[in-house]
């Protein structure tokens, strides 16, 4: 649920989210009473605002890594680099 608020506070409110994902602010009212931002709606969510939240932060059941989810561009270690690293002797 941080995650949640989280993003709600770095949109502004729940009906600025709602608007950056589409619907009205009773489904974020709705994610937050259930505890969850659905996982068909993690990754619009952190894109909506620019990954200031991330996928991890918002559903950490399903995006177990801190870096889940965030485009290759946002991970620390870019994935090829890091499969270059693990492919080295």
């Amino acid at each position: 649920m941080d995650g949640l608020n989280k993003a709600i506070k770095h949109a502004g409110s729940q009906e600025a989210l709602a608007l950056l994902v589409g619907g009205g602010q009773t489904r974020i009212s709705e994610w937050k009473r259930r505890g969850a931002v659905p996982a068909d709606m993690v990754i619009p969510v952190a894109k909506a605002i620019g990954f200031a939240v991330t996928p991890h932060e918002l559903r950490p059941d399903i995006y177990p890594h801190p870096e889940d989810g965030l485009p290759v561009a946002l991970r620390q270690v870019p994935v090829a680099q890091a499969l270059a690293q693990q492919e080295a002797p």
